[in-house]
């Protein structure tokens, strides 16, 4: 693959085997990351936002390395993965700024990447993840958690936990809430901290409003009911920051909307006002949003 903003080649090649009971894959790559691993940053979603908004929320690096990772072939009541790697991890920085609204008129200008720390590291990472009740109208929980451990030029480990319960209340309305939580400890590079802001975790903000070595985030909506049109009203807060101030955090962002999804929030549309530090309203239009 060759990029077409920076030119820079991407290169993976793998081999795959599987078991009766897990697919194993080892890979050798040179490939553009998200700061966040598990996001859906360079998805269909996150670029059509991009294209049609001006809107990028995330953060890259390059990696050049090899992994083995497995996953189940069949899920039991978990859901899980787990990786091995060794990389080198580079910055990067934005090389376009084309989207459609400044085809016309001066349109948004994407944010500067946060400039990642090089690196030379080796890790483990394991999720884990379940859902319970998958029926659009009816109750469903969801709850994971995520564990990773590298050393190499920065030693230090990460953990996060998400449990997120969505049912129907009275009035035909359904409502949703999640909450997530995390903290590192050792000496985390600019890549491995936490960040808050966007529609993945606070709605209202841009990506990277917020940042450190521990956050917690929580999420509420109240829904019409229905698979194929929605339209909600939400609050979101979220904090980050070291963990010695975890006990006395306020929330730092904090934003409520009004929001529609359309086939069970397969595309989603948010209008939402930060109402903490740098106030205003803004729209966020993505893919594959269910709460």
């Amino acid at each position: 693959r060759l990029g077409t903003a920076d030119l820079e080649p991407g290169v993976e090649v793998g081999v795959a085997r599987e078991t009766s009971a897990w697919r194993y894959r080892v890979a050798g790559y040179r490939r553009l990351a998200t700061f966040d691993r598990t996001s859906s940053a360079l998805g269909l979603g996150a670029s059509l936002s991009a294209l049609l908004l001006g809107r990028d929320e995330a953060d890259y690096l390059r990696a050049t390395g090899a992994e083995l990772a497995a996953r189940p072939l069949r899920f039991g009541r978990w859901e899980q993965a787990w990786r091995l790697f060794a990389e080198h991890q580079h910055p990067v920085s934005r090389e376009t700024d084309i989207t459609l609204p400044r085809a016309w008129r001066d349109g948004p200008v994407f944010r500067e990447v946060l400039p990642a720390d090089r690196a030379d590291q080796v890790g483990a990472a394991l999720t884990l993840r379940t859902v319970r009740g998958e029926s659009a109208l009816g109750s469903r929980w969801t709850a994971g958690t995520e564990l990773e451990a590298q050393a190499g030029s920065f030693r230090f480990g990460r953990a996060s936990a998400l449990a997120g319960l969505a049912a129907p209340i009275p009035f035909g309305l359904v409502g949703s809430l999640e909450g997530a939580v995390g903290t590192s400890a050792g000496t985390v590079p600019v890549q491995g901290l936490w960040y808050l802001g966007g529609p993945g975790s606070v709605r209202g903000y841009p990506g990277a409003t917020a940042a450190g070595k521990s956050f917690w985030r929580a999420r509420g909506e109240v829904a019409t009911r229905g698979p194929g049109a929605r339209l909600a009203t939400f609050m979101d807060a979220g904090w980050a920051g070291e963990r010695s101030e975890w006990g006395s955090a306020d929330p730092s962002l904090l934003a409520a909307g009004v929001g529609a999804s359309f086939l069970d929030g397969l595309i989603r549309a948010d209008l939402a006002r930060a109402l903490r530090g740098r106030t205003g309203w803004r729209l966020d239009v993505y893919l594959d949003a269910a709460l």
